[in-house]
C-alpha cells in the first residue's frame, strides 16, 4: 500500500486511521497463519492411538 498517497489525499487524522487499519489487518493475517500452524503442529504431536485398550479403562485404588 502506498502510504505517501494516503497521507497526501487525506487529513492527518484520517491518514493515521488508514495506516492503523493496514497494520491491524497485517497483524490479523499473521495471527491467523500462526494459529493454523499451531493447530497443525499440535495434531502432529499427539497422534490418535486406537485399540490396545489405551484410555478405555481407569484403574483407581483407594
Amino acid at each position: 500500500m502506498n502510504f505517501s498517497a494516503i497521507s497526501l489525499s487525506m487529513p492527518s487524522s484520517a491518514a493515521d486511521s488508514g495506516v492503523g487499519l493496514v497494520v491491524l489487518s497485517k497483524a490479523l493475517d499473521s495471527a491467523e497463519v500462526a494459529g493454523e500452524q499451531l493447530t497443525e503442529m499440535m495434531q502432529e504431536a499427539a497422534p490418535v492411538v486406537r485399540g490396545m485398550g489405551l484410555g478405555e479403562f481407569l484403574d483407581v485404588r483407594a
